[in-house]
């Protein structure tokens, strides 16, 4: 009876203790948005980083990828009324693909909630494309007006509170309108959209400890969550108000209905920040094998001393040790967020 009622207080400690482990949660007020323009770490992974584990991972160091390559993540403030009105205030710079190799620019209008982060609305400014390199003609022309709108189906960055079995999904459905002169299909200025809609899922499947590169040393320790990403979107394509035809869709290498943009991550979100502390990028490959790029936030603390605590842990069996030989620099494949 006493190895009995010594065993079940043995269990029921190692239930608290988990539990205990278990209770890092991030709310609205512990990701504040942007106040300025945000700098990230890009790296190639020539240290073969695979993911980490689900559940409670530990303490991982990532600090030895060194001091990569510089790469800026633009927010300013819209100053629409369309947007400010509605209580969104902040946008930042991205892009989106017509076909592998063009690309046009638009802002994504961020709004910032205690329910969650949306990207729920967007801001194109006018622009222009030869199509020189898909028709052979100087006189052939991609003209995008400046336009925005709010979603009415927004993409679901983030809900709150977030913990370990938080999940989301969205479909957000966007129209981009321009005009297209092609002198071999007698098109003058002809109207055409751009649609396609975002398919974003999201879940929070690890917890622990990670740091990164500072210049003076190794980042502080910083608890917290790891979140699986799935992005991609369909793109469908209108001339005149009726399906593009398919043999002028081909001459640009495009095709209705197609998937050219397929974003696999994992992110690590801490407090204090809406930018992720890390960000390991394994393109259409979901969370399997290597990572192709890995961005890390260059906003970081260095602790007041080296912090050497759990050194020999992190060696053994650390499958994110990251020998300094293997530091290198690329620019980002995908979206930075």
């Amino acid at each position: 009876m006493k190895k009995k009622t010594i065993l079940t207080s043995v269990l029921a400690f190692t239930c608290w203790m988990l539990a205990a482990q278990n209770n890092f949660v991030i709310t609205a007020a512990d990701m504040p948005a942007p106040e300025k323009d945000q700098e990230v770490r890009v790296y190639a992974n020539n240290a073969k980083i695979r993911s980490v584990a689900t559940g409670n991972f530990g303490q991982k160091d990532f600090s030895l990828l060194g001091e990569g390559t510089p790469t800026p993540m633009n927010y300013f403030t819209t100053g629409e009324s369309l947007f400010t009105e509605a209580g969104m205030e902040l946008a930042r710079t991205t892009e989106k693909k017509f076909v592998p190799g063009f690309v046009y620019k638009y802002s994504a209008v961020l709004d910032f909630k205690e329910q969650g982060i949306e990207e729920a609305g967007i801001m194109v400014p006018a622009q222009s494309y030869p199509l020189t390199p898909f028709t052979g003609k100087a006189t052939d022309h991609l003209d995008i007006p400046e336009q925005q709108y709010i979603l009415d189906e927004p993409k679901t960055l983030i809900e709150f509170p977030m913990e370990e079995g938080s999940a989301w999904q969205s479909e957000s459905r966007r129209v981009v309108d321009f005009t297209l002169t092609v002198g071999a299909y007698g098109l003058s200025a002809v109207p055409a959209q751009h649609v396609w809609t975002v398919y974003r899922e999201e879940k929070i499947t690890g917890y622990g400890k990670i740091r990164v590169y500072h210049p003076d040393g190794p980042s502080e320790y910083y608890e917290v969550l790891k979140s699986e990403i799935t992005e991609y979107a369909i793109d469908s394509f209108y001339l005149n108000g009726q399906a593009a035809p398919d043999a002028l869709l081909k001459a640009f290498g495009a095709r209705q209905g197609q998937k050219i943009t397929i974003d696999n991550r994992v992110n690590f979100y801490r407090k204090g920040s809406f930018t992720y502390l890390l960000s390991l990028y394994f393109g259409n490959i979901p969370f399997q094998g290597e990572a192709v790029n890995i961005i890390a936030d260059m906003e970081v603390e260095r602790p007041a001393e080296k912090d050497d605590e759990k050194e020999d842990e992190d060696k053994e069996d650390n499958t994110d040790a990251i020998p300094v030989a293997s530091r290198m620099s690329i620019r980002p494949r995908g979206s930075l967020q």
